[in-house]
């Protein structure tokens, strides 16, 4: 999958990520698109990695993490990123080794460590990949039709659909608990730690 970086951000909106701040965090290093460009009208396109990047940076933005720290963080775990994508892991699991004097032991109720839930990363992916179409359609130069109408026509007929079959919030809430009840019957799945050097 590839996708512009003006369609991603409006999909990354929900995490809280505006096209400035998304833009941003390109240029810095911080999310790495699979294609990146320089200097005015250069094709950015977000695939898979790059959307997991942003997921994590978005992640760690929320929590008050530095951009300086998260670039490094995020160049540790790109090194299993293609694992992390295609693996059942769901959670990502983050310590820190700690710094330490000569001759000394680390305390373990000192060691801090970061929880990454892939999962609905996972889940939003799969159905982006399914989709297809025209949200990963790439355009040069000023497209003929409006995207974003386009894009925002197929979420008032997903509205639509709801309301016809009469889908109340009630109903979200009991099929959410539902979902939630049954990921407590079934096993858990297995995490991914990965230990890195302290920020």
């Amino acid at each position: 999958m590839q996708m512009q970086v003006g369609k991603a951000a409006e999909l990354l909106a929900p995490l809280g990520l505006n096209r400035k701040r998304l833009e941003r965090w390109i240029d810095d290093g911080i999310i790495r698109p699979r294609r990146k460009g320089r200097g005015k009208g250069s094709l950015r396109l977000f695939d898979d990695r790059a959307f997991l990047d942003a997921y994590l940076a978005a992640s760690l933005f929320t929590a008050g993490w530095p951009s300086r720290k998260t670039s490094s963080l995020l160049r540790h775990l790109r090194q299993r990123y293609n694992t992390r994508l295609t693996s059942s892991v769901a959670t990502v699991i983050v310590r820190f080794e700690p710094r330490r004097s000569p001759g000394t032991v680390p305390d373990p109720s000192q060691l801090v460590s970061l929880y990454f839930d892939l999962t609905p990363l996972r889940i939003w992916l799969t159905k982006l990949n399914a989709q297809g179409g025209t949200l990963q359609h790439i355009e040069r130069g000023r497209p003929v039709r409006n995207w974003r109408e386009e894009f925002r026509a197929a979420l008032t007929g997903l509205s639509r659909e709801m309301h016809e079959k009469q889908i109340t919030e009630q109903d979200i809430d009991a099929a959410i608990a539902s979902v939630r009840a049954r990921r407590g019957e079934q096993q858990e799945a297995p995490a991914d730690i990965v230990t890195v050097p302290a920020p």
